[in-house]
């Protein structure tokens, strides 16, 4: 009985310990998330960010330790994920504008009908450039 007070008061003498750690890092974590999520973000990085906030909260308000260290590594990993969420979604934007943007190149390039001239209409002096001169073929 004695051994597994002694085992019991050392687990909660740890947890309080590694809960200040845990706590920092569950705030930056969040904070690194909140600025994922302010340059766009999708529902489901969103929801993440509230759960990481709500368990954040329920570590601070808990009496005990170690209940509060699993809440404030839940936040950590609930945080994490919000913040891949958020660059998963960025990454996809930026995948839509830059094939956006190609398409738009793309429709240029069929759209020229010099043959191949405006090329050598811009080098010539006083040629008038076509707006579709870059495109050219």
């Amino acid at each position: 009985a004695l051994a597994a007070s002694r085992t019991q008061a050392q687990r909660l003498a740890h947890a309080r310990e590694a809960y200040a750690g845990a706590r920092v890092s569950a705030q930056s974590q969040l904070a690194a998330a909140r600025a994922a999520l302010g340059r766009g973000g999708s529902a489901g990085a969103r929801a993440r960010l509230a759960e990481a906030e709500e368990e954040l909260a329920l570590a601070e308000r808990s009496t005990d330790p170690v209940e509060a260290l699993d809440a404030a590594r839940r936040a950590i990993t609930h945080a994490r994920d919000a913040e891949v969420l958020a660059q998963i979604w960025r990454e996809r934007a930026l995948g839509a504008v830059v094939h956006t943007t190609l398409g738009q190149i793309w429709a240029a390039r069929r759209a020229c009908t010099c043959a191949g001239t405006c090329a050598a209409r811009v080098r010539g002096a006083g040629a008038r450039r076509s707006r579709y001169a870059p495109f050219c073929r």
